[in-house]
């Protein structure tokens, strides 16, 4: 979306905003500055008009990328398809899958997992041969690799799930987060670890892992136990659902 500089600016300062809302088949949104522009990130089920609609027609978003209430100019738009599952054999004999068409991140994008792969491939057919043999025992490795911490990313992404479709827990999340970036000395231990999860800064089993630290967890149940006793006011969006700058 066009606004300018100065909108963006004075919109989304210079933070990815992300969104988490209880919308059917929407697992997750941002909105990231860029120059003049928003771009806006949907994954989920289906993504179509009217589940752009049904994002942008929230205040908080609405407040992001429309003019009182009239979408903004789209620059450009695309709807591609994303891998969320491995491919069974992504080899054989003289023939080799590289990054989405064998293996990717799950909900990520496949440069990562494309050079990955392809480094693996390229070692497998310089060093030990093209057969099906070959890439079994040294290029099948490093997509079970991936494929592990996508296993990861699953039991992560259901809990944010699960966080999204219940408004203590909504609430929790954002008083923890909230909570950490105005304490200059925080660890901001759920900012990184909402960060990381959708930036894809990190392996998802390091994510899960540190979502297990005896600190977060006190952290977290302090702010739920905060949150079922606290009620945010009627007028007030879901709380998951305001744009929050995840300083890091």
């Amino acid at each position: 979306y066009y606004l300018g500089q100065n909108e963006v600016t004075k919109r989304l300062g210079d933070s990815m905003h992300l969104f988490l809302m209880n919308i059917p088949r929407l697992e997750f949104a941002a909105i990231i500055p860029k120059g003049d522009c928003a771009s806006m990130c949907m994954m989920g089920e289906g993504v179509d008009k009217p589940l752009l609609e049904s994002f942008l027609a929230r205040p908080v978003v609405n407040a992001c990328v429309t003019n009182n209430g009239a979408s903004l100019p789209e620059v450009c738009g695309c709807s591609p398809k994303i891998n969320t599952a491995g491919a069974a054999a992504p080899f054989g004999d003289r023939v080799v899958f590289i990054g989405d068409a064998g293996v990717t991140r799950l909900y990520k994008d496949g440069i990562g997992a494309a050079y990955r792969t392809a480094k693996a491939a390229a070692l497998t057919a310089v060093f030990h041969g093209v057969g099906a043999d070959d890439f079994a025992r040294y290029y099948r490795p490093a997509c079970r690799k991936i494929a592990g911490d996508n296993r990861y990313g699953h039991v992560i992404f259901f809990v944010t799930d699960q966080i999204k479709k219940r408004k203590f827990t909504q609430r929790a999340v954002l008083a923890m987060v909230t909570r950490e970036q105005t304490d200059p000395n925080s660890r901001r231990r759920m900012s990184t670890v909402l960060w990381d999860t959708f930036t894809g800064s990190a392996p998802y089993k390091q994510i899960l892992f540190r979502t297990f630290h005896p600190l977060f967890l006190l952290g977290l149940l302090r702010h739920l136990a905060g949150a079922l006793f606290t009620r945010s006011e009627p007028s007030a969006p879901p709380v998951i659902e305001v744009a929050r700058q995840l300083e890091v």
